[in-house]
């Protein structure tokens, strides 16, 4: 009796101690069925659904969980859904990963013509996407769509951050590049050069706004030093 006891007390034990640093079980499975009956009745499409436990993000009194979520049908990025802390539903980031590949391949397109790939970092700061209720996948406006359809400072910030070991900044690549992501319309609110060295500090930047770029005709190099 005392080992059948004993055992019992293990396995509760080994099974608290999971759920501590990993989340419940019947947890996740409840909120995996809620994240895809969600998804489901937002895009009308079927998704493949793996639900994730943050530690770090959970509370006492709330355990956080999140999904990482896959198209079956269509190609997608990867995206997340997760309940939003503010109304506790559940929301997904679909279209901020959508938007943010269009506008890495667009800009990773153009850079790639004047540096070799390990020389040049995209990050790209979108403004909180708006999210339909109800929407099929074919109908999510592209980057572009958006952008055209909202005031320069709903648009996202770029930064472009290029390793140089040049001690003058090539002014004209730069003047291309700019004049090539004006041409592929690729808007943005504010675009930054970082130009960085060996030891990653930043030692001279460009910035400059989209009505700026439109008309660019001189370009500012501000160095920084360290």
């Amino acid at each position: 009796m005392i080992i059948v006891i004993f055992i019992a007390v293990f396995f509760i034990f080994l099974y608290f101690s999971y759920s501590f640093f990993n989340g419940n079980p019947l947890s996740k499975y409840l909120f995996k069925k809620i994240v895809q009956e969600y998804l489901e009745l937002k895009y009308n499409e079927d998704f493949t659904v793996t639900v994730r436990y943050s530690f770090k993000l959970s509370t006492r009194k709330q355990a956080y969980y999140y999904a990482i979520v896959k198209g079956n049908a269509s190609k997608l990025p990867e995206f997340k859904a997760y309940r939003d802390a503010a109304n506790n539903k559940v929301s997904d980031n679909l279209y901020w990963e959508l938007w943010n590949e269009q506008i890495t391949i667009g800009i990773k397109n153009i850079l790639d013509k004047h540096y070799d790939n390990e020389n040049f970092m995209i990050e790209n700061y979108i403004p909180n996407a708006p999210s339909s209720e109800k929407i099929a996948i074919s109908d999510i406006p592209t980057y572009e769509e958006y952008a055209i359809s909202v005031p320069q400072n709903k648009r996202t910030d770029i930064i472009i951050s290029i390793h140089s070991n040049s001690e003058i900044v090539d002014s004209a690549t730069i003047y291309s590049i700019i004049k090539d992501i004006v041409d592929n319309r690729i808007y943005f609110n504010q675009l930054r050069f970082d130009f960085m060295k060996n030891n990653f500090e930043v030692e001279s930047s460009i910035g400059l706004k989209w009505d700026e770029a439109v008309n660019m005709d001189n370009l500012s190099v501000q160095g920084r030093n360290k």
